[in-house]
């Protein structure tokens, strides 16, 4: 049997880097355990060669724009990976769309796949069948996972919460977690905005009109660190 040309590939998300839940979805323990069955598999005879190890860290699976991800299936095109070595598939893709792409190539190119979870032999039929469900499974997390958050997000908003990100002009945060409350002296300019614009008609004019007469800003975006560019705008 000819050496394999092995390459791990590692994937972990931002919520994952976040989370105390998942310790075994971490960089570090992805590597040690595809390293382990790596020197397993050839404990006893030669089975390949370990060519490269690609990681995108905090990067969701959602789509194939992940630097690392490119890298090796570039690898794969060149002929220089023959076998891809993953934890658990959901770290390849979690997008029906992008999987059957990425699958053609792997078979175009003669490239098998080794999922520590799964278990899959991609050598037959029945494990390209199982490949293919886990690829639908994957996909309705993730769909499932974004439905959540977005609900999330409603629930909070109805319930007068914040959901974090950029604080607007005029509003801090407050004392109560997960609540905002008027800035009393950014509340001011905030008025004086929608005076002039109700009496001037134009958001252009009272842009200018602002301007000319000096009314200023926070430089200090909250909840960014980002800095205002110092003047009024339409945007």
């Amino acid at each position: 049997m000819n050496q394999f040309k092995i390459a791990l590939y590692i994937r972990c998300s931002t919520e994952e880097q976040a989370s105390l839940a998942n310790p075994e979805g971490t960089i570090k323990n992805q590597e040690q355990r595809l390293r382990l069955e790596f020197e397993m598999k050839n404990r006893n005879q030669t089975y390949g060669s370990l060519v490269g190890i690609f990681i995108d860290d905090g990067i969701s699976a959602k789509d194939t724009k992940r630097p690392a991800f490119q890298k090796m299936m570039r690898a794969i095109e060149l002929g220089e990976v023959n076998m891809v070595m993953v934890t658990e598939y959901s770290r390849l893709s979690r997008n029906m769309r992008d999987f059957a792409g990425m699958w053609e190539l792997f078979k175009t190119y003669k490239c098998s796949l080794i999922s520590l979870r799964e278990n899959f032999d991609t050598s037959s039929a029945a494990g390209e069948m199982m490949l293919y469900n886990m690829a639908n499974l994957a996909q309705y997390e993730r769909r499932m996972t974004s439905e959540r958050v977005s609900l999330s997000r409603i629930d909070r908003a109805q319930r007068g919460l914040f959901n974090g990100g950029v604080i607007a002009l005029g509003y801090k945060s407050s004392i109560n977690a997960g609540y905002l409350e008027i800035d009393e002296e950014e509340a001011k300019v905030i008025k004086l905005v929608f005076e002039m614009f109700l009496k001037i008609g134009s958001q252009l004019k009272t842009a200018k009109w602002l301007n000319a007469n000096n009314i200023s800003t926070p430089r200090l975006i909250k909840g960014s660190g980002h800095t205002r560019v110092g003047h009024f705008t339409v945007g």
